[in-house]
């Protein structure tokens, strides 16, 4: 379980999320919410990437495993453009442990292969997409925050993505518009 409790987070004078308390418990839970209502924003409080101006965020001990309890697939966050993909890739592993075999299965299924010796600033958003999803889906956590997952994949490689994640046992945070994955347990922000 992840609770969230008294969660305000500013940049200045612009408040993005205010006094947001609540739980999110085993399973997955679908994000929804208007466009700047602090959906990512949200996400990235709960993994530690950014702190809240004021709350907190617990994670119950069961979801803990060191650095290893969430993966993050997010357009908010930018890789090095001149990276390539395999460089990119490369790196990711060094520092997390990784389902190799799950993350070779994943690049051929959605033919990434073709594109891992391009640098990140030339792929479309569409492989960008596809190379953030198996960067979080083949990383060995407990649970999957994922930010709008399906945004900009073609079909063939929205068709695999559905499958592996319904698939998937971990918990899952998804912030989707769509609820493309039928997600029962839904929390709306804003």
């Amino acid at each position: 379980m992840i609770k969230v409790e008294n969660l305000l987070y500013s940049i200045g004078s612009n408040t993005i999320i205010k006094n947001l308390s609540l739980e999110f418990g085993h399973g997955d839970t679908l994000v929804t919410g208007p466009n700047g209502c602090g959906k990512t924003t949200l996400l990235m409080i709960i993994c530690g990437l950014i702190n809240p101006t004021r709350g907190s965020v617990t994670v119950d001990k069961a979801f803990q495993s060191g650095t290893q309890t969430f993966s993050l697939s997010t357009e908010a966050i930018t890789p090095p453009q001149n990276f390539t993909a395999s460089q990119l890739l490369s790196l990711f592993n060094r520092y997390n442990h990784v389902d190799a075999e799950r993350q070779c299965e994943l690049i051929d299924k959605t033919e990434m292969c073709q594109f891992l010796n391009f640098n990140i600033g030339e792929l479309s958003t569409g492989s960008k997409k596809k190379l953030s999803l198996i960067t979080a889906i083949s990383k060995r956590s407990k649970i999957l925050l994922l930010d709008e997952p399906f945004n900009g994949l073609d079909n063939e490689s929205l068709l695999v993505f559905e499958s592996t994640l319904s698939d998937d046992t971990r918990g899952k945070i998804i912030v989707d518009h769509n609820n493309k994955l039928k997600i029962n347990n839904t929390f709306h922000l804003g």
